[in-house]
């Protein structure tokens, strides 16, 4: 049956009413654009992502897994009902004590060591500064080194949503587990495209997942990184 055979004598106004009743409803997107907090329907948390990345990532996550979290939020909570380990970094303390992450406040003191051929990586190819509203990569230095005080291989997933994108993703594509899974939010934005170019470059294939998400009133994209498809089986 053609489409237009299928909703014949519908209005416009009356379909938005069936979408506001079905989909808005059954993600929550009501409630949280409504509360400004990204939550279900039930109000539980949910990452800030889109509902598309949401879905396939819950059925993906096994109690197993460890995730490690650069930037943290209402996806906190939800890893930790889902996966056996979770550790979670913030650059911003007050936000930080909210979720439960590990504060590492940009200015703090950091010894570079290991971070430093990071950092002058992603500094050859572009000024950070724009895609951190000013700070640079460098200025969170303490925040992108707790990615690196846990040995090589320690997490299954590393989810790329704070600051700081470009050099956690160059970070991630080194220290995550072999087969593992890297979930980059944004990745519609072009000052994040040295991080894509660089996890693309380490061999990681990109998996778009296009579409709304909770609270913003527009569709934007969350990707998803792997070497290969067994983290799908």
């Amino acid at each position: 049956m053609m489409p237009s055979q299928y909703y014949e004598g519908r209005t416009v106004d009356e379909m938005l009413v069936d979408f506001i009743q079905t989909y808005l409803t059954d993600t929550g997107w009501l409630r949280s654009a409504d509360r400004k907090e990204a939550i279900d329907g039930q109000d539980r948390p949910l990452p800030w992502m889109t509902y598309p990345a949401i879905a396939v990532l819950g059925r993906l996550v096994r109690p197993e897994l460890a995730v490690f979290e650069v930037g943290s939020g209402g996806s906190t909570s939800w890893w930790r009902e889902r996966v056996g380990r979770v550790v979670s970094v913030d650059h911003d303390t007050a936000w930080a004590q909210k979720t439960g992450a590990l504060a590492r406040p940009a200015g703090s003191q950091c010894a570079l060591g290991e971070l430093e051929p990071y950092l002058c990586l992603v500094e050859a190819l572009i000024d950070t500064g724009p895609a951190n509203d000013g700070p640079t990569d460098r200025d969170y230095a303490a925040y992108l080194a707790a990615l690196l005080e846990y040995p090589r291989g320690s997490f299954d997933i590393i989810v790329i949503d704070g600051v700081a994108r470009n050099t956690g993703a160059a970070i991630a594509a080194e220290v995550i587990k072999p087969g593992g899974l890297i979930v980059f939010d944004n990745s519609d934005r072009p000052d994040y495209a040295v991080g894509y170019n660089l996890l693309r470059a380490a061999g990681f294939a990109r998996i778009d997942f296009w579409g709304p998400g909770p609270i913003n009133p527009y569709g934007w994209c969350t990707s998803l990184f792997v070497q290969n498809l067994a983290f799908f089986s």
